[in-house]
């Protein structure tokens, strides 16, 4: 029964323990690449921070600046696709009259 309680625990702690990257990910990042994702999948710019304590673990630090500098460039992208993409079209029909037709 010790066994299986022993098991039992340290399956429960590897499932609570849900790190947002490996100690390999840690060492690789480049934190400029995951912002500019992350920021395009809509994620919290807060996950830098549970990205920095997953790999203090492993004695690596976060570039926050270069993870927030992707994660802007990815919105800022984003809002500048929005604005590109007409919603509608205007026509003229003289004399100051316009009339718009979405798209």
């Amino acid at each position: 029964m010790k066994f299986f309680a022993g098991r039992m625990s340290a399956l429960l702690f590897s499932l609570s323990s849900c790190d947002t990257m490996s100690e390999d990910q840690c060492k690789k990042a480049n934190w400029l690449d995951i912002g500019r994702t992350e920021g395009s999948q809509g994620l919290s710019l807060s996950r830098v921070a549970e990205h920095n304590k997953a790999c203090s673990k492993y004695g690596i630090k976060a570039n926050s600046a270069e993870y927030k500098k992707g994660y802007q460039e990815a919105n800022l992208q984003e809002a500048t696709k929005d604005c590109a993409e007409p919603k509608s079209s205007i026509h003229s029909h003289g004399a100051g009259h316009w009339t718009a037709y979405p798209r």
